[in-house]
């Protein structure tokens, strides 16, 4: 499946450059994509001139195959080998790589150690424009690939400015990391939200391309089992309101941890704090609409119930349906839900008008 790989690989780096990238569509194309490729090792690789896919040429008219291929030349990417069995995780971190300004890493000694911290057993062959490097995974590295294509590669002036570029918001980024890390591994979730929100305001005022690198990071940095802790506390910290301003500052990782805790709360108070942020997150839409989709009848009451509060336009298809559904908390929580949007759309629903 050389061309649907290509396709759901580019529309993942399309989505990462995006500066409004619908998160939504992300997590499709990296779920469709970990799907497609299963437990088959891909090779994205460039050989005079042509585009290859687990040595099976692909057209440049081929949905992504542009895309994918000018990525891979701005990185001085002559063969990028992956293995089986990647998650959406995994491909997540290699499209930001590859969805990163070209020259931003100012050497392919740079990327190779990127793409390792990503997915270790990996493989980078350089086109070899930057001189000779060894992947301590591949054995070695051609110092030349024998591709030369015209405009590829930006000139020295623009390496020299993204390489200060970098090393600008290194100075501003590594000290943050690392005091993230260490409330991280000291358990002490207050600092570490603290460390959150102050990456959050890094982050708006960078460009895409350096915003990729602070989110990559970031996730390095906060494992899903911290954000679930942190999510876990809120019903119980003092800190509740700087908890839930981090969570929130996450995106759409946090807004999952949210969902999960309130999957599995113990008691309406519990569920009750939850359902609040949901309600106040700016960007939740999303994680809302997925969640209405769930077989728990809990679950899908209380973000109902979000759905109204937020009073979500979008979500009125889906709790039209659960007007429906065999349990009465949901549909309660659904009629609710549409009484609160309080839509055209939203009326007809209730009253059994909608197409």
């Amino acid at each position: 499946m050389p061309v649907p790989l290509t396709a759901l690989f580019a529309a993942a780096i399309h989505q990462v450059r995006a500066a409004t990238g619908d998160a939504a569509e992300m997590d499709r194309a990296l779920s469709l994509l970990s799907r497609a490729a299963g437990d088959t090792p891909i090779i994205f690789e460039i050989v005079d001139g042509k585009f290859m896919v687990n040595d099976m040429p692909i057209s440049t008219e081929a949905p992504g195959a542009a895309l994918v291929m000018s990525s891979m030349l701005g990185h001085d990417t002559a063969r990028l080998s992956l293995p089986g069995g990647l998650q959406s995780h995994h491909w997540r971190e290699v499209a930001e790589l590859f969805a990163s300004a070209s020259g931003l890493y100012p050497t392919s000694r740079h990327l190779i150690e990127a793409l390792h911290a990503a997915v270790p057993m990996a493989e980078l062959v350089s086109a070899g424009r930057r001189g000779p490097v060894v992947d301590s995974n591949a054995g070695f590295l051609p110092e030349e690939h024998g591709l030369r294509l015209p405009g590829a590669i930006a000139g020295m002036d623009q390496l020299s400015s993204a390489t200060d570029d970098r090393a600008a918001l290194s100075v501003r980024l590594d000290p943050l990391l690392a005091e993230g890390r260490d409330a991280a591994d000291r358990h002490e979730y207050e600092r570490l939200a603290t460390v959150l929100l102050e990456l959050h305001t890094l982050e708006k005022s960078l460009d895409d391309a350096q915003r990729s690198i602070v989110l990559r990071e970031r996730r390095r940095m906060v494992s899903r089992d911290d954000l679930n802790t942190m999510v876990r506390l809120l019903p119980k910290s003092d800190s509740s309101v700087l908890l839930a301003r981090a969570i929130v500052s996450v995106g759409s990782d946090g807004f999952e941890a949210i969902v999960e805790a309130l999957n599995g709360a113990e008691g309406r108070p519990e569920r009750r704090v939850y359902v609040d942020v949901l309600t106040d997150a700016p960007e939740a839409d999303q994680a809302v609409l997925k969640a209405l989709s769930s077989h728990r009848p809990d679950l899908v009451a209380a973000v109902a119930e979000v759905a109204g509060r937020r009073r979500m336009s979008r979500a009125v298809p889906q709790l039209a349906l659960l007007l429906k559904h065999s349990e009465e908390v949901v549909r309660t929580a659904a009629w609710r839900g549409l009484e609160r949007i309080g839509t055209k759309e939203a009326f007809d629903a209730i009253h059994g008008r909608a197409h």
